[in-house]
């Protein structure tokens, strides 16, 4: 059962939800996944992301000329995270909700500002691919921009950036003395260096990179916010992603545990029956109560942000818990696969992989939230306002 059918999220729902959800998991079924990782480019070759992006998947916020509402964002959870159903390693999600969730919440509460109003038609049609740049490669010296005829010249280096090696845009914050600020920054022009640095376990799917700056001209028009007002805006915006992050924990730990418990379990060890041993039993108990409270979690989190009900520390604590607990459990369930290189061995390594970058994403550092706060330059009360049965889409 998915998030969408939970009991107290189903009457968030039409029918007409649900049909676009279910052509977003066929477009995105096993098959299709399987075809994606034999292509050189993977999620990002030529026209898919136009496919996802015309059959909803990047646009599951409301409108442009509306708020933002708990229930909206509730939605939005609930609904991306049953679309990528089929993901079962996690290999392409990190990019869906960098670039459909995090970008498009960016532009959309930003969209005063000229260059992001126009961005975010594009961005919801999968016409340009979008990644973030928040994180410093060494956070003792962060990105630096100095004024210079109607804007800022760019210089440092970021990393941990999902979607930059194939990125067309970014959201990039930098510091200019004691302020800092959040801009657009287009990923084509000069004075820029990409890099990869990381991959997801097939090789073809998301990636992650470093981008370096020299002297990057950034105009006046392309930036989203100065200063470090409205962090708690922006923290509404990471709780999702972070929200995000333990749905994946909750699938991968799902994928694990039918992995071990079916693949492993018909395994022998000194004459008996590998399911029969006491560590089996064990890991699989556990396995299954930490699945169990993971799903129940996520489900009345989701209750609580539609209530209009927001913990954000809450929802960090209990994103990383997630992770740390699942990645412990597929570090064990490595152990146990015993090193003999069968196929579930290395499907548990690609889990395990896969766990080990979601453990780095969404924005978890406490020093740089400060720097977010400033680039989404609009009042709380106007983008999360009380809920309303008027603000469900139909």
């Amino acid at each position: 059962m998915g998030l969408m059918q939970q009991p107290g999220l189903e009457d968030l729902f039409s029918p007409g939800d649900h049909a676009r959800v279910r052509a977003i998991q066929e477009l995105l079924s096993p098959d299709s996944l399987d075809r994606l990782k034999a292509q050189r480019d993977g999620i990002y070759q030529a026209g898919l992301w136009q496919e996802l992006g015309a059959a909803g998947l990047f646009s599951l916020m409301p409108p442009p000329d509306r708020s933002l509402t708990g229930v909206d964002a509730a939605r939005a959870v609930a609904m991306m995270s049953d679309a990528l159903c089929h993901d079962h390693k996690s290999e392409l999600d990190l990019a869906i909700y960098v670039h459909g969730l995090v970008a498009a919440l960016t532009l959309h509460f930003a969209r005063d500002v000229t260059a992001a109003a126009e961005l975010l038609g594009p961005v919801q049609r999968g016409e340009v691919v979008f990644c973030t740049a928040y994180t410093d490669r060494d956070p003792a010296h962060p990105a630096e921009g100095r004024r210079h005829q109607g804007g800022f010249l760019l210089s440092g280096r970021k990393w941990l950036s999902v979607n930059m090696p194939h990125a067309d845009f970014s959201v990039v914050t930098f510091q200019s003395g004691a302020i800092s600020h959040a801009a657009i920054l287009p990923l084509r022009g000069a004075g820029l260096s990409r890099s990869r640095t990381r991959q997801s376990a097939s090789g073809a799917m998301y990636s992650q990179g470093a981008l370096e700056m020299d002297s990057v001209f950034v105009p006046q028009e392309y930036i989203l916010s100065s200063g470090l007002q409205r962090l708690r805006v922006w923290n509404r915006v990471m709780t999702l992603s972070r929200l995000l992050n333990a749905v994946s924990a909750a699938r991968l730990l799902g994928r694990l545990r039918c992995v071990v418990e079916v693949d492993l379990a018909g395994r022998q060890v000194l004459g008996t029956a590998f399911s029969k041993h006491p560590a089996f039993m064990r890991w699989k108990a556990k396995a299954r109560a930490r699945h169990t409270v993971l799903q129940q979690a996520i489900t009345a989190t989701l209750r609580d942000i539609a209530g209009n009900r927001f913990n954000e520390a809450q929802v960090a604590g209990f994103k990383a818990l997630a992770i740390r607990d699942a990645f412990e459990l597929a570090l064990n369930a490595q152990d146990m696969a015993g090193g003999a290189g069968t196929l579930a061995e290395n499907e548990i390594a690609q889990i395990t992989h896969s766990l080990s970058h979601h453990k780095f994403s969404s924005g978890g550092e406490a020093q740089l939230m400060s720097f977010f706060g400033s680039s989404l330059p609009v009042p709380l009360e106007h983008c999360w306002p009380a809920p309303s049965r008027a603000g469900i889409a139909s």
